[in-house]
């Protein structure tokens, strides 16, 4: 078990942190180490009898009226921490925790009681708040699972007011530049310049929306180039991608060789053995992420094959964009988001099987964006020749 900041001895059982009771100031016998030992067992025969877990919640770490903000941030910083060790979220999310973390402790102070925070407090630590209003309304939310956090597991509850809220759309649209969208001569041209894993990306962006995530964590065994054919879940989303490929991208999948064996399991691979798109972690001396630095491989490769075109610069992330904008006018939005990963709406994830059923549907949307990108020559029709003089006309 681990001495947990809140004052308990804690220890991760089936995705939960679990509460064993008090650590701080032990007596002489070692009587409440030995009663959270107790508990542990106890917790191990009824699990193991096939008894169901009664702690459906871990335990109270301090009385609800006493819990300030520091046991509160630190507790909820060590579920994010185990959730960090167990894959379930990402070192550059739980940097993004640890800073908002300290946003709150060094705006309201550390001591302060949650239970008595007002609207007042909170319109003062969204002040405090960096960057534009998308990064804005980003933050207000990952704040908010704090004290989500003391409602579930203290049963503390806090009034945010109206002003601590996500900037409204309007304001969003207003600061959101429009992305200029790539034209089939600038992808052929960035393509001329572009090293083999690199063409072979931008055919994934525009033949299926790609970004440089979905590149980089692509399966080597959701590709299958015989059939032509693209099949795995997104990790962003979870969602089932299905991607019927064309022609030109499985030649240019076929022509990438991976310089590495590292990583195996991954399609594509940099030389130096790293996935193309990487979080590198730093941790502090307990072991705690204390920050991740993005190391994007693709956009930066992306962007010397565009300067080597004369192009102008505009992140890989565009070819997504483009995508979705020329398969638009198909009128099948749920092809297209089957094709992006996209997540879909209400229950229609659960009945919609377009993956089983409806392959000629998603057909049909990567066909329209490769009419678009590479037009289809037009046979034109062969004039008659010309009669001689007194010649009839064939009947």
């Amino acid at each position: 078990m681990t001495a947990h900041p809140a004052g308990q001895w804690v220890k991760k059982f089936r995705g939960k942190l679990r509460y064993f009771g008090e650590w701080a100031n032990p007596d002489p016998e070692d009587k409440k180490a030995k009663a959270a030992l107790n508990k542990w067992m106890d917790l191990m025969r009824a699990t193991g009898n096939g008894a169901r877990d009664s702690q459906e919640q871990p335990l109270a770490v301090v009385p609800a009226g006493d819990l300030n903000l520091d046991t509160m941030v630190n507790a909820f910083m060590t579920e994010k921490h185990w959730a960090v060790e167990n894959g379930e979220l990402s070192p550059r999310q739980f940097a993004e925790y640890r800073n908002l973390g300290n946003l709150i402790l060094n705006t309201l102070g550390k001591n302060k009681l949650v239970k008595d925070l007002l609207p007042a407090d909170f319109s003062v630590l969204r002040s405090k708040l960096p960057g534009g209003p998308v990064r804005l309304g980003n933050q207000v939310v990952w704040i908010r699972s704090f004290f989500r956090w003391a409602a579930e597991n203290q049963g503390i509850t806090v009034r945010f007011g109206n002003q601590f809220e996500k900037p409204a759309r309007r304001t969003i649209r207003k600061a959101v530049k429009k992305k200029e969208l790539f034209s089939p001569a600038d992808i052929k041209a960035i393509m001329e310049k572009a090293t083999p894993a690199v063409r072979a990306m931008i055919l994934l962006g525009i033949n299926a929306g790609f970004g440089q995530t979905d590149c980089a964590t692509l399966p080597r065994d959701a590709v299958d180039l015989d059939k032509g054919m693209i099949e795995f879940d997104r990790n962003k989303t979870g969602v089932r991608r299905v991607v019927p490929l064309w022609k030109e991208t499985v030649q240019a999948l076929r022509e990438y060789h991976r310089p590495h064996a590292a990583h195996p399991e991954l399609f594509f691979i940099t030389r130096w053995g790293n996935p193309w798109v990487h979080d590198e972690v730093h941790r502090d001396a307990a072991g705690f992420v204390k920050k991740t630095v993005r190391c994007d491989a693709v956009d930066l490769e992306f962007d010397k094959a565009q300067k080597d075109a004369g192009l102008q610069f505009r992140g890989f992330y565009v070819l997504r964009h483009t995508f979705r904008t020329i398969a638009d006018t198909t009128g099948d939005l749920n092809a297209i988001r089957a094709i992006m990963g996209h997540a879909f709406p209400g229950m229609d994830e659960f009945y919609l099987h377009l993956h089983a059923g409806g392959i000629e549907r998603l057909q049909k949307v990567v066909n329209h964006v490769h009419d678009w990108l590479y037009p289809p020559t037009r046979k034109t029709a062969k004039r008659p020749k010309a009669r001689k003089a007194g010649e009839q006309a064939p009947q």
